[in-house]
């Protein structure tokens, strides 16, 4: 038997065409900071949060003594209407251990999402290599053939591999589901924290949906990642 999240609904607010964005920690955190970006950017506001039992076992003290725990929150942003839709933002300071875990969340995830309407999910990641291109190269992975020509057109890279974590596993559960399902990853040099590269990656984001952000000030959430993301990945 699975031992399912506990979720905390706070508000299941009603959006127009929502897209799923996945920033959950990762290779250079580079999916963690451009989430980040997005839910300070665009004023975001709770869903949920979601707390699995196969996060890893531990709390952590700051400094000021105050206890924090793993947890990943479901945020959600209108947007103009020019963009293709609303977002929902998949943010957090862990990510699950096990493949089960990994498994039991995107299915945690995607059942919240499709109750709010949402049929596209886009997850968002680091390519670790030795010797990144700059401005960094985003490669691509579509669960949908009539995505490619679009992608293909934005100068991105077709990804060839594995993809672990939420960022591989939400985009194939999303298929199941009958959900387009797109992962982008900008390339990182080895798996140093690369602002840089969330940016580069919110650049395409933007394109792709359309979206009117300011994309300045990424690398003052450095010092936030630190104290808060780190001590849990």
């Amino acid at each position: 038997m699975v031992i399912r999240s506990l979720v905390k609904i706070y508000e299941m607010p009603k959006l127009r065409n929502p897209v799923l964005v996945e920033g959950l920690p990762g290779i250079g955190l580079v999916a963690n900071l451009a989430a980040y970006h997005l839910i300070k950017t665009l004023d975001s506001r709770r869903v949920c949060d979601i707390r699995s039992p196969y996060f890893k076992p531990l709390s952590v003290a700051g400094r000021d003594g105050a206890v924090k725990y793993p947890v990943i929150t479901l945020y959600y942003a209108y947007t103009s209407p020019e963009a293709e839709g609303d977002l929902l933002i998949l943010y957090g300071n862990t990510q699950p251990i096990t493949f089960t875990g990994q498994n039991e969340l995107a299915e945690t995830v995607l059942d919240l999402a499709s109750k709010l309407g949402c049929r596209t999910v886009i997850t968002l990641g680091g390519f670790s290599t030795p010797t990144p291109s700059e401005p960094p190269r985003v490669y691509y992975a579509a669960n949908d053939p009539d995505v490619v020509p679009k992608l293909d057109e934005m100068g991105l890279v077709k990804l060839s591999g594995r993809v672990y974590g939420a960022a591989g596993v939400l985009v194939g559960f999303a298929k199941l589901r009958g959900m387009r399902g797109i992962c982008l990853l900008a390339e990182v040099k080895g798996v140093q924290l690369s602002p840089g590269s969330a940016r580069r990656i919110l650049e395409v984001l933007t394109r792709l949906l359309s979206l009117d952000i300011d994309l300045t000030g990424i690398e003052s959430h450095l010092a936030y990642a630190e104290e808060n993301v780190l001590p849990f990945s």
